[in-house]
């Protein structure tokens, strides 16, 4: 997708948050971020499109200060302007995005052909995910366009997920989209990396998959962010237990600046590990291991509230495996 189709999309996506709002109400529960209220879903996204604006406005090199995710909630307008106060951030970064000069040069940090590119792609996806958040408390969620679903899929699985890389041993997850004919195998180990692929099993080389899952584009984009409880229409195939490895593993989570990270969590008795890529916290049981992005310290972070884990796919068709839960 080029920048201009991603600025239309946040444009629009944008605007459906805000109804979904007024729908809802501020104190209506967010299904997807169980901690949150629609008043918090709407203070969070605000604060980031300001945020993210202040790059492609000012052009900063480096990152700039933030705040954490408990102050940038109890920051903000009251109940009265709050809505109000998100559609004029909202619009700000619209606007910044399309009066930027096409060779801008500022601070990103996901690889992409252009700091520009970066952040209308970065901005589309996080307000996508908030706008289902926001429907999802009002009613039904619009789906995605399908071209916009799975960019939003490579983005999470190409860019986030891979971030801290993966050591050995690892298990094959194909993810496949029926309606774009896109798929991408993420290899689960300690850790994750993905990247796309053709040809399904047969590009993957000795031993093939282990679990494929597969859907409409839009399913699988709110599946993989932990927006779709019931599965919808997804199917697994193979062991759906590495689906749910995936999903318990990946969390990509809003933090002060230089602590953003995606969050990988250990098994029970793994080995203390620290290093520059990541530090062990946790006593006994089962262990986090934070995996700091390996450029810079990231506020990557943006991209997704924090969440818990979440039943889906009908516990698994209910076939007598384990629920699958998604990340995020």
């Amino acid at each position: 997708m080029e920048p201009d189709e991603h600025i239309a999309a946040l444009d629009a996506d944008g605007a459906l948050l805000a109804a979904a709002a007024g729908r809802a109400g501020l104190d209506a529960p967010i299904p997807g971020c169980p901690l949150w209220k629609m008043r918090e879903l709407l203070r969070h996204t605000g604060y980031v499109h300001r945020w993210a604006a202040g790059y492609v406005t000012h052009g900063y090199e480096e990152e700039v200060d933030r705040f954490g995710e408990d102050e940038l909630l109890r920051a903000g307008p009251g109940d009265a302007e709050l809505i109000g106060w998100f559609r004029d951030g909202h619009a700000g970064l619209v606007r910044s995005l399309r009066s930027a000069d096409p060779g801008l040069s500022c601070w990103t940090f996901l690889d992409a052909p252009s700091p520009l590119a970066f952040w209308a792609r970065r901005q589309a996806h996080e307000t996508a995910i908030h706008r289902a958040d926001a429907e999802s408390a009002a009613g039904d969620v619009t789906p995605f366009p399908a071209v916009f679903a799975a960019d939003g899929i490579d983005e999470l699985l190409v860019c986030f997920a891979s971030r801290g890389g993966v050591r050995a041993p690892a298990r094959r997850l194909l993810v496949r989209t029926a309606d774009t004919g896109d798929e991408w195998l993420a290899e689960v180990g300690t850790g994750i990396t993905a990247r796309r692929v053709t040809g399904g099993g047969e590009a993957c080389g000795a031993g093939g998959v282990d679990c494929v899952v597969a859907g409409t584009a839009s399913e699988l984009y709110l599946l993989l962010w932990n927006r779709l409880p019931d599965g919808g229409s997804v199917t697994v195939s193979g062991d759906p237990e590495l689906l749910r490895t995936w999903q318990d593993q990946v969390q990509v989570k809003w933090a002060p600046r230089s602590l953003s990270a995606t969050v990988m969590k250990m098994p029970r008795g793994s080995a203390g590990h620290t290093s520059q890529k990541g530090i062990n916290r946790g006593g006994g049981g089962d262990r986090t291991l934070v995996l700091q992005y390996l450029t810079r310290a990231s506020p990557g972070a943006a991209c997704s509230a924090i969440s818990q884990p979440r039943r889906s796919l009908q516990a698994s068709r209910r076939a007598g495996s384990a629920a699958v839960r998604c990340p995020v």
